[in-house]
């Protein structure tokens, strides 16, 4: 299902949040090219999630990390790592991808990600944001699409970023064009609005200077004894 959509509107985020509706999209992906407001919708859906009730989850995906084997997985599960904890033994090869030793089983560790990540929307419905999500590194995204797609009836929404849109699966894609201008400097104003605006710098007395002008009676009286005859 492909929405087209441009930055102004967002019908779709108000879908997410409708979890007693079970046909509504779990995972929404908007794509666009840069300058089509993809992280600032995102912000959005992540203060639309809080004011929802759910816990929100942000992460960012970036070139740097890309090749860091499950890089993006342990962001996602650092706000849950008692959840991970309380696993046990259960959740050894889940430690060891994240600890990044050896290499661990790739079903393991989806079903210790699996059980971790229900375990923390049981107590509040989950909300994840994933800036840049082509930029994930492969392991995490190949376990975030298996967790997300194992479980539909718990109340977990994913709301992604990207250029492309088949970089990950979604079961709505939104497609945001370029934006204009005045769209622009919506979104800066609506930034600058959010920014705490600090307090003027307090004035520095800062004590006079003498300045040599060559006259020998406008130096400090310690100075004035060397005088130029």
């Amino acid at each position: 299902m492909v929405a087209e959509l441009n930055v102004a509107g967002h019908p779709a985020l108000q879908e997410l949040w409708a979890l007693e509706n079970p046909a509504r999209p779990r995972r929404v992906l908007c794509c666009g090219a840069r300058g089509s407001g993809r992280s600032y919708w995102l912000d959005t859906a992540g203060e639309q999630a809080a004011a929802q009730g759910f816990a929100v989850v942000r992460v960012q995906g970036s070139a740097a990390q890309q090749e860091l084997a499950f890089g993006g997985l342990a962001a996602v599960l650092a706000p849950l790592s008692a959840d991970v904890t309380a696993l046990g033994g259960d959740g050894a090869a889940l430690q060891q991808a994240l600890a990044r030793r050896g290499t661990a089983d790739g079903a393991a560790v989806k079903l210790a990600a699996l059980r971790a990540i229900t375990a923390a929307a049981d107590r509040q419905p989950l909300c994840l944001t994933v800036d840049d999500i082509d930029l994930l590194d492969s392991s995490s995204r190949d376990v975030l699409e298996a967790v997300l797609a194992s479980c539909v009836a718990d109340p977990i929404v994913l709301v992604a970023a990207a250029v492309a849109a088949d970089v990950t699966a979604a079961d709505l894609v939104v497609r945001l064009e370029p934006l204009a201008d005045r769209e622009v400097a919506a979104i800066l104003a609506a930034v600058e609005l959010t920014r705490p605006r600090g307090a003027a710098p307090a004035p520095v007395d800062r004590p006079p200077r003498w300045r040599w002008s060559g006259r020998w009676w406008t130096k400090p009286i310690p100075q004035r004894r060397n005088r130029p005859y």
